[in-house]
């Protein structure tokens, strides 16, 4: 959908800006971007075989200090001490889910720790991919990032598909609550992808990743009311570090857009608490 939207758009352009000038300067760099985020979201997807939603969720969080990393280096961004005091708690939330996966994983049987490192390794990617998404919005162009990253996103993840996934494809039972399924991930990641590059044009990678820090409450009362997880402790635990990450980047920021951004992204996640609980 994304490919066809957007390339279309980009195909009636004139001159520099179109499609064909577009490939013929940057392919190869689009090409790279394209694959390394295919493979975020394929190790990620792929985590949910073999550990919980909630894990994968609040893992997925080690993005932030991948983004923060990124940005000081490539993009030139200046953070202060509470900044890095906020990455530190992250990461310390982070190392106790996994602690208690690795503990779970033994007693049951199964291989939580493999789930748990896919998600470290696709947050990886993904803050990558980020980066290299806020310089392309802000310095070139939203329609060009979106039209490319359609255009060899579908390619790579046709030939992924056709190569490692298509005997397990072949063995859907197909049904229209699949089809259903299959086509609401598909709008819910279209929506994803279409609107993160205007958010991140006027605010940064940064800011947006601490918004998203509000799916990890979501993802916590899905499981537990649709999947009937027992979130342990540490979850909470996990959770209220994940609040406190936030609180601290915001406390700290002294850049203008990232400052109200990180602001929204605190309130969006104290919001959803007061709705969902009540008060």
């Amino acid at each position: 959908m994304l490919m066809s939207e957007v390339t279309t758009s980009s195909r009636m352009r004139k001159h520099k800006e179109n499609l064909l000038a577009i490939l013929k300067r940057r392919w190869w760099k689009y090409m790279i971007l394209g694959m390394i985020d295919i493979e975020a979201n394929y190790l990620v997807i792929k985590a949910y075989q073999y550990t919980t939603l909630t894990s994968v969720q609040l893992l997925d969080c080690f993005v932030i200090p991948v983004v923060l990393l990124l940005s000081w280096f490539f993009l030139l961004v200046r953070y202060k001490v509470v900044h890095f005091v906020g990455v530190g708690v992250c990461l310390l939330g982070m190392g106790c889910m996994v602690g208690a996966d690795v503990l779970v994983g033994r007693q049951q049987g199964d291989n939580k720790l493999l789930g748990d490192l896919l998600v470290l390794a696709g947050a990886t990617l993904y803050g990558i991919s980020n980066v290299c998404e806020e310089f392309i919005v802000k310095n070139l162009s939203r329609v060009e990032f979106l039209g490319m990253m359609g255009l060899f996103g579908s390619f790579f993840s046709g030939i992924q598909l056709a190569i490692m996934e298509h005997k397990q494809l072949l063995r859907v039972q197909w049904d229209w609550q699949i089809g259903l399924l299959y086509v609401g991930f598909s709008a819910c990641m279209f929506g994803l992808y279409s609107f993160m590059p205007v958010v991140m044009k006027r605010t940064s990678a940064t800011a947006v990743n601490l918004s998203l820090l509000t799916a990890d409450l979501y993802s916590l009362f899905c499981g537990l009311f649709l999947f009937q997880y027992k979130v342990r402790l540490v979850s909470w635990s996990r959770w209220a570090g994940s609040v406190c990450s936030a609180a601290l980047t915001e406390l700290g920021d002294d850049q203008g857009n990232a400052g109200k951004s990180s602001t929204r992204a605190f309130l969006m996640l104290w919001t959803s608490v007061k709705r969902i609980c009540g008060f």
